[in-house]
């Protein structure tokens, strides 16, 4: 028979909040928890809350974590923001006055470009330059929580009242 030894990590041992949402490895080899209070960072050792204030971190419920093909980590937050981070700084990705509600899932296209899922306000498409184009046809009305795009490049996007199937293009503009 095999033993298995466990550790629990709690706001007493370092972690920033007791809700948890998402784990992810960063290519340092770092641990990043997202919590209702934002990201901590584990080192193996202990966990910090915003490791280098010069990243100036949002402080928002951080609940959905995705590591891109280059292994770069997208984290979506409570209040529609996006933080990238590619082992070395980070970049916020700021909601614009239209888009509201939370970012419940991100994923990337064959063609390198990041989708967010905002619950209320269609989706979000980040370029590799970080251009930031929302896409709110066909999905007004829709609350979105989970996305995924098929070898057929069709776009699954679960909603709170079943899964809508769209033809995705590398052009927002045409997904139907």
């Amino acid at each position: 028979a095999q033993s298995y030894k466990f550790q629990t990590y709690g706001v007493l041992n370092g972690i920033c909040h007791p809700f948890v949402y998402a784990v992810n490895q960063d290519k340092n080899g770092f641990i990043w928890a997202s919590t209702g209070t934002g990201l901590c960072r584990f080192d193996g050792f202990k966990f910090t809350h915003s490791p280098n204030q010069k990243d100036t971190l949002p402080d928002s419920q951080a609940g959905i974590s995705f590591k891109d093909k280059d292994q770069n980590l997208w984290i979506g937050h409570s209040d529609g923001t996006i933080v990238f981070y590619d082992g070395k700084g980070v970049k916020i990705i700021k909601p614009d006055s239209t888009q509201s509600g939370s970012i419940n899932d991100i994923i990337e296209d064959k063609y390198g470009n990041i989708i967010a899922a905002s619950q209320s306000s269609g989706l979000i498409r980040i370029d590799k330059s970080f251009a930031k184009m929302s896409v709110k046809e066909p999905f007004q009305g829709k609350l979105a929580y989970a996305l995924f795009i098929t070898k057929n490049n069709q776009l699954m996007v679960g909603s709170d009242d079943g899964v809508y199937i769209y033809s995705y293009s590398d052009n927002p503009k045409k997904i139907q």
